[in-house]
């Protein structure tokens, strides 16, 4: 099944046409690039200068400048060594107050909600028990139960539909390829300088990577997966049959010490390498 990936899902779609909005969602689903591209997307289609059929026209300079993150009313909140930290909160707090300066709403895009810190948690909590006007949270996570259950209350919870997480695959088939086919060292080698040179591409590999070996070991237990991968139930059994339990679980704690490592270590290519070369295939 194609999608458009130009599209908002169609609860994003409703909420952005009916204009009443909630003071904040929490777009969850199985791949983080994909929660992430709803995020903009619904942020284009809140402050788009020239909206056409209820859809962004995302050529607009407030399109261009949300997609480039420097548009001034969108404000953009991730992991910084591994976890959400109070600091950034307290002083978005304080700028929310005021009126927004080129759009009519300001956005609060904040990414990987689920490594927010408890005191960070208690903050945006504090944020959203007394939202500011014309202010929307979109918090994106896979990880939706690790999310205090006060904040989860205080949003409305889009869950991006299996259909639409195709497109979030594309720009890792060679993820894909990796985990099915033989690969040599060459081609680790290649892969590895393209995931090296791009730290948010890098971050996103990883995280699609432990989705993979989560959904992997579901299938050696004979459970369904919590993700797309569902969809393709004898490809995924037949994955699982290439890995013994160990391997799947050595592939995780890999994966989880190399996303550890990539917050503090700058030489992001040799971490792509030494991934690469660890990981069973």
């Amino acid at each position: 099944m194609t999608f458009d990936i130009n599209t908002l899902t169609p609860l994003l779609a409703r909420v952005a046409a009916s204009g009443s909005l909630a003071p904040a969602y929490v777009i969850t689903g199985s791949h983080p690039p994909a929660l992430s591209l709803q995020a903009l997307l619904f942020a284009k289609r809140l402050n788009c200068l020239s909206v056409t059929k209820d859809a962004a026209c995302l050529t607009c300079a407030a399109c261009k400048k949300i997609e480039k993150r420097t548009h001034p009313d969108v404000k953009h909140m991730g992991p910084e060594e591994g976890t959400i930290k109070i600091e950034p909160l307290r002083a978005l707090q304080k700028e929310l107050h005021l009126k927004a300066l080129e759009g009519p709403w300001k956005i609060v895009i904040l990414e990987e909600a689920h490594e927010l810190t408890p005191s960070a948690s208690n903050a945006l909590l504090k944020i959203l028990e007394e939202p500011p006007s014309k202010t929307v949270f979109l918090l994106t996570t896979v990880f939706y139960e690790n999310l205090l259950e006060t904040i989860r209350s205080r949003c409305q919870r889009v869950s991006l539909p299996l259909s639409q997480h195709a497109f979030a695959l594309e720009p890792f088939a060679d993820l894909h390829e990796l985990l099915t086919l033989p690969t040599r060292t060459s081609e680790r080698f290649e892969l590895a300088h393209k995931i090296g040179s791009d730290e948010t591409y890098f971050k996103q590999c990883l995280e699609i990577l432990l989705i993979w070996y989560r959904d992997l070991l579901f299938y050696k237990e004979d459970l369904a997966p919590l993700s797309p991968l569902q969809e393709k139930r004898s490809l995924g059994e037949t994955i699982s049959r290439k890995f013994t339990r160990t391997h799947l679980y050595e592939n995780l704690e890999t994966v989880l010490n190399t996303k550890i490592s990539l917050q503090t270590q700058v030489n992001r290519q040799l971490l792509a390498e030494n991934l690469l070369l660890r990981l069973h295939v």
